[in-house]
């Protein structure tokens, strides 16, 4: 990058002619050396991949790190900066990362650090990044990078400020990640709450007579043999017309057992299955690639929803994937209604939420299962809070999801678990309930988002005015820039000759 002006006493320096830009190659090492991708870095930790050996290393586990290099990841839109510590020292590396040594006699490595890790260098980064699987940063284009150098005690003083600046931000981010979490904490609080009965006490003992448990359960029957009464059965055997009992389900964990001893005594317990659209046969899970694969996409059409469609209960609107009208109706299997439960099998595991008015005979992609649910029976609203409670579901699917090497959710999992119901007259009182109470959480979760977001934007603020020579004041007295080149390049050639 070429700054129309940069300060007096400063120079630009190439990333990779006048750094130490190490090339990529491992020494054979004896033992076993845990590896790191650009993968591992995730939300600002890094954690490992596992262990290898010199002789069976993955093919890019082809960097060795020393304290005090920079290590950056080449992909476009990848901000993925680190500083080598001695926790990562001698550690293997991916080769999905660029790696700098800088000389610490004219060059403060964290000064090349934050660089790195500003807009300021990405914007640069992105445009000379090529490829046509996934666009990165070669060494012949990181050439043309230049990088704004002030004077050494300069950099030291940039280093300095920049870190009392992120310090007290970094004590605004806590604050609100705490925050966050006492969100969290209680949100599940009131959602077990609901679904122990305690937020419709007042509800039900002002009401004069409430349906009893064995009245609720003749009522679901008769709807499920009226349900029954109008389709023809065919070759498909009725369902068994029972509600379920907790003795019948293999996995119960103790605290969830324990939570369904306690809940009102005029509730009973439902396997998904009873609690389905019969007439839809109710849950589908969406098609595989043989089905729909990449081929049929198109830019519009019917839209076929995935797992960025939900977040935290509620659907996100629009997406990204089409397909033509033709190609839909021989998919109809897999469209939705409005009210109809998307839930996400694969990723964040369990994610849930209603289909809304307006999205009908939008399609599901391989990562939902859909349920269409008897909204004579259960409120679909109510579904979605209760699946949300870890205690009482969520907790439930993540440990039946264990066991393979990738956490899956399945219809069989599904069907494994016992849910609360109470009347629909009450679902409906919980969801309101619910409703005014989650939604306070959910204002103040997006007003923390907020402030994380400025948060960085603040930092990417400070780091721009640092390398535009604005963060500290220039000392006249400070040896120029110019002179340390030569010692840059001079330092460079020695270790590269060694």
């Amino acid at each position: 990058m070429v700054y129309k002006s940069i300060p007096i006493g400063w120079i630009e320096i190439s990333l990779t002619d006048d750094l130490l830009f190490i090339k990529t190659g491992v020494n054979e090492y004896e033992g076993e050396k845990e590896y790191f991708s650009t993968g591992s870095i995730q939300d600002g930790s890094i954690s490992s991949e596992g262990r290898y050996s010199y002789s069976n290393r993955p093919s890019r586990a082809n960097r060795i790190a020393q304290k005090g290099d920079i290590f950056q990841a080449r992909m476009k839109n990848t901000n993925k900066a680190l500083l080598i510590d001695k926790s990562l020292n001698s550690k293997l590396f991916s080769t999905g990362f660029f790696q700098i040594r800088p000389d610490p006699k004219s060059i403060n490595n964290k000064y090349i650090f934050y660089y790195l890790s500003s807009l300021t260098f990405h914007e640069v980064k992105d445009k000379f990044c090529t490829g046509s699987t996934q666009e990165s940063l070669s060494d012949k284009n990181a050439k043309n990078i230049l990088i704004p150098i002030p004077p050494i005690h300069e950099q030291h003083r940039i280093v300095e400020k920049i870190e009392e600046f992120f310090s007290e931000i970094d004590k605004g981010i806590e604050y609100l990640q705490t925050t966050k979490e006492q969100l969290e904490v209680y949100r599940q609080a009131i959602l077990k709450a609901a679904f122990e009965g305690k937020l419709t006490q007042g509800w039900r003992n002002s009401r004069a007579s409430n349906q009893s448990k064995n009245e609720l359960i003749n009522r679901i029957k008769k709807i499920q043999k009226e349900q029954y009464s109008t389709i023809q059965i065919n070759s498909v055997s009725k369902k068994k017309l029972t509600t379920s009992r907790k003795q019948n389900f293999k996995y119960l964990s103790e605290n969830y057992a324990s939570f369904l001893d306690n809940i009102p005594s005029n509730w009973i317990l439902m396997d998904v299955e009873s609690l389905l659209t019969i007439f839809d046969k109710g849950m589908t899970t969406g098609p595989f690639g043989t089905v729909l694969s990449k081929k049929d996409h198109r830019k519009d059409g019917r839209p076929v929803l995935g797992i960025e469609n939900i977040c935290n209960g509620n659907f996100v609107k629009g997406n990204k994937i089409f397909v033509d009208e033709e190609f839909a109706e021989r998919l109809d299997a897999y469209s939705v209604k409005a009210d109809d439960i998307i839930i996400s099998r694969s990723g964040t595991v369990g994610e849930i939420c209603c289909v809304p008015v307006g999205w009908e005979n939008s399609l599901i992609s391989s990562n939902l299962i859909k349920l269409s649910l008897n909204t004579r029976i259960i409120n679909p609203k109510y579904f979605v809070f209760l699946f949300q409670s870890k205690v009482i579901v969520y907790d439930q699917v993540l440990e039946l999801c264990k066991g393979s090497t990738r956490v899956f959710l399945n219809q069989k999992i599904l069907k494994s678990i016992v849910y609360p119901i109470p009347p629909i007259e009450e679902q409906e009182q919980i969801v309101q309930e619910l409703e005014s109470r989650i939604s306070v959480c959910d204002h103040m979760e997006e007003t923390i988002k907020k402030g994380l977001v400025q948060a960085e934007s603040l930092k990417q603020s400070i780091l721009k005015k640092a390398f535009e020579g604005r963060l500290v004041p220039q000392d006249p007295d400070d040896e120029p820039a110019a002179v340390l080149l030569e010692q840059i390049r001079e330092e460079k050639r020695k270790q590269e000759e060694a």
